[in-house]
C-alpha cells in the first residue's frame, strides 16, 4: 500500500512537470501580453497533495518561470498590461500555495486522528485477548478438575474454589479497566468528532 501511495506522488510530480514544460514552452512562444503565466496555477493542482517541500519548491519554481518570460523579453514598450498579467499569475501563484499548504495541514490532521483511533482499538484488542483469555483458561482449567471423575477432597476444592475467586476478580478487575478505557476512548473520539467535523468544513469550504 505504501509502495502504490509513493509511486501515485511520483506520478503526480512526473505529470506536474510535464504539464510546467508544456506551459514554459507556451508561455514563450506566446506575446507577452497574453497571460499565459496563470496556466501555472492549474499544473500547481497535481501536487497539492504532496509534501510540504514539495508544494514550496514548486510555487518558488513556477513564480520563477512566471516571472522569467518578463525578465527576458520585457523592453520599455511593455505595456502595463504585460506587468499586470504576471502579477496577477504570481498572486494566484503565490494565494494556491497558502491553500494547498493548509490543505495539506488539515489533512494530516485528519489522518493522525483515524491513526490514533485505530492505534487505541489495536490496543484494546491486545489486552483483552491476554488479560481476558489468561484467566478464562485457568477457570476451564480448574473446572475440568472438578468435572473429572476422580473425586476431589475438601482440601483440594478449597483450593480450587480460591483460585476460581482469584481468576474471577481478576476478570472483574479488568472489566473496571476495560470500561474506563472504553469511556476514555469515547471521550477523545467525541472530541475528535467534534474536530474532524471542523476540518472537513473547512476543507470543503476552501
Amino acid at each position: 500500500m505504501q509502495h502504490n501511495k509513493s509511486s501515485r506522488f511520483s506520478g503526480s510530480l512526473i505529470l506536474a512537470s510535464l504539464a510546467l514544460l508544456v506551459v514554459l514552452v507556451v508561455d514563450f512562444f506566446t506575446p507577452l501580453g497574453i497571460a499565459v503565466g496563470v496556466l501555472y496555477v492549474v499544473c500547481f493542482f497535481l501536487v497539492s497533495r504532496e509534501s510540504r517541500k514539495v508544494i514550496l519548491t514548486f510555487a518558488a519554481v513556477t513564480i520563477f518561470l512566471t516571472l522569467l518570460k518578463l525578465a527576458v523579453f520585457a523592453d520599455p514598450e511593455t505595456s502595463y498590461m504585460a506587468y499586470a498579467n504576471r502579477g496577477i499569475s504570481v498572486a494566484a501563484i503565490v494565494l494556491l500555495g497558502i491553500i494547498s499548504l493548509r490543505h495539506r495541514k488539515l489533512w494530516e490532521e485528519l489522518n493522525a486522528q483515524r491513526t490514533s483511533h485505530i492505534k487505541e482499538l489495536e490496543e484494546m484488542l491486545f489486552v483483552t485477548s491476554h488479560k481476558v483469555r489468561r484467566p478464562i483458561s485457568t477457570c476451564l482449567g480448574l473446572m475440568q478438575l472438578i468435572d473429572n471423575t476422580k473425586p476431589v477432597d475438601m482440601a483440594e476444592l478449597r483450593k480450587i474454589i480460591e483460585h476460581l475467586k482469584e481468576n474471577a476478580l481478576e476478570l472483574d478487575n479488568f472489566t473496571r479497566e476495560l470500561t474506563k478505557f472504553i469511556y476514555e476512548i469515547q471521550q477523545k473520539n467525541r472530541d475528535h468528532e467534534s474536530t474532524s467535523v471542523e476540518t472537513e468544513d473547512r476543507l470543503v469550504n476552501m
